[in-house]
């Protein structure tokens, strides 16, 4: 049931993910996005596209499935990667 829902939004929500920062998520990104978890971790190689997995996460929670942005939490291992999250997410 679960690879169904996922399929299913996979499609449902094409545009959306074809434009997070005017790039389009690949089929891993955009399953990560759509898994509804109470934790998530992402875990990737530098270059990999993590901050704009979570960008669009963090879109896809707010945009399409009408979370609070209050009850969202981010954390990072560094001030940079914080800062470049807030840029990235606040605009």
């Amino acid at each position: 049931r679960n690879d169904l829902f996922v399929k299913q939004k996979l499609k449902e929500h094409k545009i959306f993910f074809d434009k997070i920062e005017n790039k389009s998520l690949n089929n891993s990104q955009r399953e990560a996005v759509i898994r509804d978890e109470d934790n998530n971790i992402i875990h990737a190689g530098a270059g990999t596209g993590k901050t704009l997995t979570i960008t669009a996460k963090v879109a896809y929670l707010v945009n399409i499935c009408k979370v609070d942005p209050k009850k969202i939490l981010l954390l990072a291992f560094t001030k940079k990667a914080v800062d470049e999250m807030k840029t990235r997410i606040l605009k």
